[in-house]
């Protein structure tokens, strides 16, 4: 007798354990609503850019292992408030991670409420930093990490 309680209350136990946990993945995902994932990691700029054509796009070039990026991007009253501006805008915000620990990445944009599109850095979107846009960052012997293009 004492077995088999023993065993409804593990089961119970673990069924109130999963419920909570699949309760806490939904509640993460749901959080909000503007936050956007795109999941090809394999385009370039140009075709990552492409449906946002004919609007302003404020791109942010980050790593969830740089320490100026990540302070930047906790200012949260400051974070929210572009947000804000670029929905009242209508520019699109695009946040490109360049590093490739997906949970780490997932799990600051989640903490941090970082509204807008997003996706990791593949080695197509690398190529364009390296390239493309190496002229465009370094002004003055400074990187910049943002900048902002108009999709055409």
């Amino acid at each position: 007798m004492n077995l088999r309680l023993s065993c409804k209350n593990l089961f119970a136990f673990i069924a109130i354990i999963a419920l909570f946990c699949f309760s806490t993945v939904n509640a993460q995902s749901a959080r909000n609503p503007d936050i956007k994932f795109l999941a090809d990691t394999t385009t370039n700029f140009n075709r990552l850019i492409s449906p946002f054509k004919g609007k302003i796009v404020y791109v942010d070039i980050w790593a969830t292992w740089c320490s100026p990026c990540r302070h930047e991007l906790q200012k949260a009253k400051e974070v929210k408030a572009f947000a804000d501006f670029a929905k009242r805008n209508n520019i699109i915000i695009l946040y490109i991670c360049d590093d490739y620990n997906t949970k780490a990445w997932k799990q600051f944009i989640y903490a941090n409420n970082l509204a807008g599109y997003h996706t990791m850095a593949g080695q197509a979107m690398n190529n364009d930093f390296h390239t493309t846009f190496s002229s465009v960052q370094n002004r003055k012997g400074v990187m910049k990490r943002s900048f902002i293009c108009h999709a055409t």
